[in-house]
């Protein structure tokens, strides 16, 4: 009770100090099917399940001197209660002193978001941003939400032109008591350099950066009329690591006593990753539909890709919890699958989105992600009520395709939630 007692009151007191606070609660069902290649024979124990969180998000904007200083704070809370205990997670989103010196020079310090990219389905150029595939939060609130990083920013603003350096330490404490409130590891030095431009409607941005390699990148952007729009955004690394499934023979002493699975990294040169997009709107109908293409230069090739659903299937089709060598092959599986991240695994995706907006300030959305190579995919449906003080969600979303495909192994098979925003 003292727990939650505390709870309300910070929150209480968020919503008098702060410029505007946000307060959500979510719930997710998520059905998990006892057999699949990541879990078979359910040998993790994991059944269809339902999830909830609070969230308490903060924000806070001070101008100085005519706005020629400004000041921006932003913290982000979730409690997430549990028949046994209360998990409660903070983190401070934003915390960062904005000094505009003249017209053209604006200097930034302290944690901010810095966010690269035209891309929908990805963004390749987002090179202060974490991959993360959360299907149960839109894009835009996910971009609300995000943490940003502790940098040093200057930015230099002409007309039609704009250029930016920014230079994010390393972070690495060993004591993090205290600090992992208001600060996330930052493995190396990041430096980023970019230079923005508008040409008769055409918006160009390109970027350079180096965090122990170089790599650069370029976002287009081409507006048609009322109604269409085009967008490009690609990225070229120095070098970049690719992942492959062999087998291993387990020897006890000269004899061969199992085969367990193995993860062989290749290095690759000069990957390169774009999205190609664009979206069209129907004015007279609020309909806008949007297509992409993602050229994944990391991924496995489609040869690649057969080659290792064969590995998984082989190794999981008569899968016995009790053979340690099968547990061992699941983990490496498992592990090799987190390197990629699903909706990352192969290098040709495709995603197709259609939203709507009604006059009574409700939307919807179906977003399809494709897989090119096995043709599996997630599609997730979402309709939101949003009113200026309140907003509220209801969404679904779940995997297609064979056993032996990229989200056929998905152990969510689908889920369905809703979920509603308070805005103080």
């Amino acid at each position: 009770m003292l727990r939650w007692m505390r709870i309300g009151l910070f929150c209480l007191m968020g919503s008098f100090l702060y410029g505007g606070v946000d307060v959500l609660y979510r719930w997710q069902y998520f059905s998990r099917p006892a057999v699949s290649f990541l879990n078979p024979d359910n040998v993790l124990g994991l059944y269809s399940d339902m999830e909830g969180f609070w969230g308490f998000f903060w924000w806070e904007k001070i101008s100085f001197l005519d706005e020629r200083i400004r000041v921006k704070f932003s913290d982000y809370m979730r409690v997430y209660p549990t028949s046994e205990s209360v998990v409660l997670s903070n983190r401070m989103n934003e915390g960062y002193v904005s000094c505009s010196f003249s017209d053209w020079l604006m200097v930034t310090m302290g944690k901010e978001v810095i966010k690269n990219g035209v891309g929908y389905v990805n963004n390749p150029t987002d090179y202060f941003g974490k991959k993360n595939l959360d299907t149960t939060l839109s894009k835009e609130k996910f971009e609300k939400y995000r943490e940003g990083i502790m940098g040093f920013n200057v930015q230099l603003m002409w007309e039609g032109i704009t250029l930016q350096g920014v230079f994010a330490p390393r972070l690495v404490m060993e004591d993090t008591s205290g600090w992992e409130y208001l600060l996330s590891p930052q493995e190396t030095n990041g430096w980023l350099f970019r230079t923005r431009w508008d040409m008769r409607g055409l918006e160009m941005t390109s970027l350079l950066f180096y965090d122990n390699q170089w790599r650069g990148g370029v976002n287009l952007t081409y507006v048609i009329g009322d109604n269409l729009e085009l967008h490009c955004e690609g990225s070229i690394s120095e070098k970049g690591s690719s992942y492959e499934l062999g087998k291993e023979d387990v020897y006890g002493g000269p004899v061969v006593i199992g085969t367990t699975n193995i993860i062989v990294e290749r290095e690759k040169k000069w990957p390169l990753s774009f999205v190609i997009g664009g979206h069209y709107t129907l004015s007279d109908l609020g309909i806008t539909i949007m297509g992409e293409y993602y050229y994944n230069g990391h991924g496995l090739s489609s040869v690649e890709w057969k080659k290792t659903c064969e590995t998984v299937e082989s190794s999981m089709r008569n899968f016995e919890a009790t053979n340690v060598f099968a547990m061992a092959s699941l983990q490496t599986i498992k592990s090799f699958v987190d390197r990629y991240g699903f909706g990352g695994l192969v290098q040709h995706y495709a995603m197709v989105r259609v939203s709507k907006e009604w006059q009574n300030y409700v939307k919807g959305e179906i977003t399809c992600l494709q897989n090119l190579v096995d043709w599996s995919g997630y599609c997730i449906h979402r309709i939101v009520k949003e009113n200026p003080d309140v907003q509220w969600e209801i969404n679904f979303g779940f995997a297609y395709g064979e056993e032996k495909s990229e989200f056929g192994m998905v152990i969510d098979k689908f889920q369905v939630g809703a979920g509603i925003t308070v805005f103080l």
